[in-house]
């Protein structure tokens, strides 16, 4: 059975699908669902108002629609992802290509930044980062691509020394085949399993890093919506407006579990051996 059939055969899998497409095409026609504009601050209303027939999702403390927040916040938050996530597994497979492949010093010297940097918290070096600069979407999306590759690294690494000890990788090298030719030819179709597995995986862990960092006032800045400063900004309505601080929470929750379930059937479908065991 075909990967793609296994992984569709799942009622799980379809179901992550389903939610997160609609997701997507919901905050990609942003713009032309919002009946009105998600930051416009209504002075009538300045405190928040439960949900109702005009505003099914209740408002804010400023009078802004929260449903139509949370559709603008989602295209920020997968606008952020994909970017941070692209940068990531760029890096990651490039300089995972060169230590796997060159070894030696290079790869030496590449994995004791590796370790580096794995040994330093991630969120406390973004938050560092996003302190020094000024924060904004652009330097949201670089800063969580740059923090975030080198598992991808460290994962390519691994396949690409398996990879170029098996016998059709010899066997063009004794056809004269050698360097970067060999590495994109020959080499690194056969790591593209994993990096899609990883790059699914990893646009979970970016929506819930921008949330996290959007969260703390060092992310997306107001009036921009997202999914983490939302919830920043519920945090004094708790008790009095619940709403506020639900809707946002329960999306960053579907959102990070849809792509990890996403992300698990790739992974199984994807292996030969689960392949092999599912099918038999």
């Amino acid at each position: 059975m075909k990967p793609l059939q296994l992984f569709w055969r799942n009622w799980q899998n379809r179901v992550a699908v389903y939610f997160l497409a609609v997701v997507m095409v919901i905050s990609a026609g942003s713009k032309f669902i919002a009946a009105i504009d998600p930051n416009y601050f209504d002075p009538a209303h300045i405190y928040p108002v439960a949900p109702n027939a005009h505003h099914w999702l209740g408002t804010d403390d400023m009078g802004r629609d929260i449903l139509f927040r949370l559709i603008a916040g989602a295209q920020v938050s997968f606008s952020i992802a994909i970017m941070a996530v692209g940068i990531s597994i760029g890096v990651g497979v490039i300089l995972g290509l060169i230590a796997g492949y060159w070894g030696g010093w290079i790869d030496a010297c590449l994995m004791r930044i590796v370790d580096f940097l794995m040994a330093i918290p991630t969120i406390f070096l973004i938050l560092v980062i996003q302190s020094i600069l000024n924060p904004n979407i652009v330097t949201v999306m670089v800063v969580i691509g740059l923090t975030s590759w080198m598992d991808v690294c460290r994962m390519v690494r691994a396949e690409v020394m398996s990879i170029k000890e098996r016998p059709f990788v010899l066997a063009a090298q004794a056809r004269g085949i050698r360097g970067l030719r060999l590495i994109l030819v020959h080499i690194f179709p056969h790591t593209l399993s994993p990096v899609i597995v990883a790059a699914t995986l990893g646009l979970g862990g970016a929506i819930l890093t921008e949330s996290v960092i959007s969260f703390l006032g060092l992310g997306v800045q107001p009036p921009y919506a997202s999914w983490g400063n939302m919830l920043e900004n519920s945090l004094a309505y708790m008790n009095d407006a619940p709403w506020m601080i639900l809707s946002p929470g329960i999306m960053i929750t579907m959102t990070v579990l849809v792509l990890n379930v996403i992300g698990d059937g790739l992974r199984a479908s994807l292996n030969p051996k689960e392949n092999y065991v599912k099918s038999s």
